[in-house]
């Protein structure tokens, strides 16, 4: 199991997310930040691509 401090710094997402923005993080790294944190098993990243793929978002409608 990796957790997140054994990302280097400036790969984690908070960090990513102040250097970068918001549109250079992943889904599950966006979901990560809210959570904040994970389990003794799970990092907080992989907890949320867990989360997104067990629960999907709905799919995009355009306007017509």
């Amino acid at each position: 199991m990796r957790t997140i401090k054994d990302i280097p710094l400036d790969e984690r997402p908070y960090e990513r997310c102040l250097k970068l923005g918001v549109k250079s993080l992943t889904d599950a790294e966006l979901l990560a930040i809210i959570l904040r944190s994970g389990t003794k098993d799970v990092s907080s990243v992989e907890l949320a691509a867990m989360l997104i793929n067990t629960h999907p978002p709905p799919p995009q409608t355009h306007p017509t």
